[in-house]
This record gives structure tokens, sequence and C-alpha cells, in this order.
């Protein structure tokens, strides 16, 4: 899949607090599939976002000498959300313990400036400086805490650093980067010019790349990553400059996720307490919100009887799946079998047939489908380690269903 090019920006990456600051195109609707998308609110100048545990949404803005938005759960009202306007109000975080801010429940706002600083909006809208002049900031542009409560800053402006506490350099990221975001175990994920993701662990120390240098394909921003569930699968959710989203895998297979949206490098991601992906467009003055279709959730059984599920993608054959029934679902009479995909990512058209009768394959009692998909239009690659199948019930609800693969050593060499 191809990726994104995205404007040249430098951000240094900060960390601070009680613990650590580590630091034009046509409005059209987009489209994901398997997936509702809608506009959650209209926002003037959307940028970054955050949001507090209950739902409610706090909006940066692109503006100048402007203030942050509050958006109410479930999208309303939009309202302007502080006593303070600022210079350059792009970033935002929901300090929720007080670490940053001193008070809990404030929200954290980046300002470029000369200097550049940090201020707190505390729960009575009353605005305070929580980082000044004295932590030499020029453009803090992202602001995220990690699992540990310490503040991710990453400065767009020179010298490009990352901070922490106390202004503690943690990692130069050089001036050709392009967003930032923290996994789940405090890892350090930055977008840099020509398709490259850097990863560094929490004290800095590079790791290898989650996607190296690769000038074929699009610049990536807006980084986030989604939960750990059947649906987002803690995937990393990227804009591009193509304006689709892509999803990239823990060994960074990047997948076309979704389509049409108007995004460029000022844009941002969040996933909401509802488990929704969140999109800002700066361009078109909404967020959008990106929720799963009424998804059936399948058990499926690649190449039933054998384990490991071998593949070899030069194969001229075909690969068995079984779809499982249960007690609560009978897939031969359920399942559109013309509507069937399989393969890496579960979009590929590659069913060959599937067996006029069912057959119980795991001896559980209750009659299961078999169907077959051709071995090389299923895009199975070295490195591959899930086959995902796609698909319908007869009356339209999406069905999705996945199981490990093992792809052969001598089809990589």
């Amino acid at each position: 899949m191809k990726k994104e090019k995205v404007n040249k920006y430098s951000f240094p990456l900060l960390i601070a607090g009680v613990l650590l600051i580590s630091t034009t195109l046509a409005f059209a609707q987009p489209v994901v599939p398997g997936f509702n998308v809608e506009v959650y609110a209209n926002v003037p100048q959307p940028v970054k976002l955050a949001f507090d545990p209950t739902g409610v949404l706090y909006v940066g803005n692109n503006g100048v000498d402007a203030k942050i938005h509050r958006v109410g759960i479930g999208g309303s009202p939009v309202e302007e959300y502080g006593d303070t306007s600022f210079p350059d109000p792009d970033s935002v975080a929901f300090d929720a313990s007080g670490a940053i801010s001193g008070t809990p429940g404030s929200v954290l706002v980046g300002n470029g400036g000369d200097p550049g600083f940090i201020a707190a909006i505390l729960p009575d809208q009353t605005t305070i400086t929580a980082l000044g002049s004295g932590f030499g900031l020029g453009n803090p542009a992202y602001l995220e805490f990690d699992r540990t409560g310490r503040l991710l800053i990453a400065d767009q402006a020179p010298p490009f650093r990352a901070l922490a506490a106390t202004v503690t350099d943690i990692v130069e990221l050089g001036d050709s980067f392009l967003a930032l975001t923290v996994d789940g175990s405090n890892r350090v994920y930055s977008a840099f010019l020509k398709n490259q993701i850097k990863v560094y662990a929490s004290d800095g120390t590079e790791l290898p790349d989650l996607t190296p240098i690769d000038n074929s394909r699009y610049y990536f921003f807006g980084l986030e990553f989604g939960p750990y569930d059947s649906v987002w699968r803690g995937h990393l959710f990227v804009s591009a400059e193509d304006s689709n989203i892509y999803r990239i895998k823990t060994d960074g297979t990047i997948i076309l996720f979704g389509t049409g949206f108007s995004v460029d490098n000022r844009s941002d991601h969040a996933f909401g307490p509802d488990g929704a992906l969140y999109v800002s467009d700066v361009n078109e003055n909404v967020i959008y919100r990106v929720s799963p279709t009424d998804l059936l959730t399948v058990s499926i059984d690649i190449k039933p009887g054998s384990y490991p599920n071998s593949i070899n993608p030069r194969s001229k054959g075909k690969i068995p799946v079984a779809i499982l029934s249960s007690m609560d679902f009978d897939a031969p009479t359920v399942v559109d079998t013309e509507s069937l995909t399989f393969g890496p990512t579960g979009d590929e058209e590659s069913l060959a047939f599937c067996s006029p009768s069912s057959e119980d394959v795991n001896d559980d009692g209750y009659n299961d489908i078999v169907c077959h998909f051709y071995t090389q239009m299923t895009g199975f690659e070295c490195g591959d380690d899930e086959g995902i199948l796609k698909g319908q019930t007869v009356d339209e609800t999406p069905v999705e269903g996945n199981d490990s693969v093992r792809i052969v050593p001598s089809a990589c060499r």
C-alpha cells in the first residue's frame, strides 16, 4: 500500500511533569469499508484532539490568537473553552491527575511563540502557565501522556530536542519530524519524511524502525494506536498526504483503512472512551467519528486439521478455510458465501468455491462451511502471520474472522 508525503516540519521531543515530561480537495464523505463514518462535530480549524475519561473532547485550534474548543459527549455543544486566547493553540492534552498543572482535570495547551509555553486551563476555565520560558520551548506541537503519567512534548522549533521534568533531553528528533505517539509499553513512535516511522524506548534509546525509509510511499502524520480488541487490534492508525488513512500492523505491514479524508499534516487521530476513532479535518472544519458497523465476529480455521497453518505463496493450489458454527451461529444458513474474501488484510478477492455440503470439521456437533481460496490471489507474503476472512451474512451484516498462518521458509528465499 502507498503512504503519503507531508510538508517538512521538525519537532523536539520533551518530557515534563511531576513524573516526567518526555517528551484542496472537494468535500466528500469519507469511506471506510466495514465502518460507519459520520460528522461528529463542526469545529473551527480543529487540529489536535484530547478526550477526558467521560468522553468530553478538547480540540486544539489552528488559528492565531484563538481559544481551544470543548465538544460535549455525543458531539454537542461545541463551545470555546477557557478565559484566554492563545497565540498558537495547536496541541492539547487532558491532565487528569494534575501532574503538570497542579489541578486534576485541567487541559494543557501548547503554544508556539518567542518563547513557546504550555498553558493549563483549570476546571473553572481560568488559565495559568504550566511550563513557561524556563523550559526553553519553541513550539510544543504535540502533547501526550504515556502510561506512567509522563507528558511527552514534541517541540517544533530548534534545537529539535526531547525534554524531561526539569528539561532533560531524551532524544534528538531532527528537522524532518512530523508526528508523535506512544504505545502501551511507553515506546515512542515518531514519523519522519520518506515514510519512516522511528521507535524509541522510554529513555530515548533508538529501537528498530517500524517502517523504513521508502521514497515511493506517502508521508504519515496523526499517529495513534488503537485499542487491543478484535476490531482495532492495537494497530497504529495514520493519516497520509493522499487523503487516506492507513493502519500499520506491529510488523510494519501497511494496510489501506479509509479513503476520502481531506486531512493534512495538521490533522490528528484520537480514540474515545467509546472505542471509536475520531479524526480532525482542519480543511473542512469537522471532526469525524469512525465506528465499526454491527460486525459479526466468527471463528475460522485455516487449513482445518493442520497446525501450524503453513502457506506457500508460490503455490498454484488453494487454501481451505472453515467457518465454524456454534450453538448461537449456524454458518451454513447464515453466511453469504459469495461475499467472502480472504488474505492478509481480508480484502483480497481470492474465493474459488465453497463446498456444497457442510461438515463438522472440529467435531463439536455443529456443521461448518469449508471454502477454498486461490493461494496466489490471497497475496500472502513473507512475514505475514495472520489470515483474515471477511464477508457478510445473508441479511448483509458484516462478518470477519482471523486465524494464524505460517509462511514456509522456502518461499522467502
